[in-house]
């Protein structure tokens, strides 16, 4: 565990190693929630989750909140010792697919590749018609947004007008009516 944590005190970036006893996070089907407070029915409450094995109680609380879809699991089976399930770099762990069965890695150093977003290329298609090509190495997905002032709030330019994407990294769209600024955002 990071130095000076706690259950009750436990801050951004730090760590936590729990030792519980198989009888109370079980091997076979399980899930974990992690919670604001006993109010576990609550989506206000449950700040993450994951499920495994099987069907879960609380997946369906996930599914409100928008951090799990309902009866997605973990497939477990051949699980060997020593191996554990881990979080795929740079995935936000709302469903079973961004998970995967590993060889422990608990106190070794976590490097996630890092991720680039970034413009290419911007010019114009005709009068009316904008394009920006861009480099993205990420696994998720780009939209591009505009503001009329450089800076918040910034909105889908999908919301506008339609975006075609050509090439999956390179977005088109009609200008006229829109905001002064562009920009790329990973969702």
């Amino acid at each position: 565990s990071s130095p000076g944590a706690t259950l009750t005190n436990f801050g951004v970036g730090q760590i936590m190693v729990l030792s519980i006893s198989a009888s109370f996070l079980p091997d076979a089907v399980g899930e974990l929630g992690i919670y604001l407070n006993g109010a576990f029915n609550s989506s206000t409450s449950l700040q993450d989750y994951v499920l495994w094995g099987g069907n879960g109680v609380r997946d369906s609380v996930a599914q409100t909140k928008g951090i799990w879809i309902d009866n997605d699991e973990i497939v477990i089976t051949g699980i060997a010792a020593g191996e554990t399930l881990q979080l795929k770099p740079g995935l936000p762990g709302n469903s079973a697919a961004d998970y995967e069965i590993a060889p422990s890695t608990l106190g070794a150093e976590q490097v996630a590749a890092p991720v680039e977003l970034a413009i290419k290329e911007v010019g114009f298609v005709d009068a009316d018609t904008l394009f920006v090509e861009f480099l993205y190495t990420g696994s998720g997905t780009v939209k591009v947004t505009e503001s009329g002032t450089l800076g918040p709030p910034f909105t889908d330019v999908a919301a506008r007008t339609t975006v075609a994407t050509p090439t999956p990294t390179r977005f088109e769209f009609d200008i006229v009516g829109s905001a002064l600024f562009f920009r790329l955002e990973e969702e």
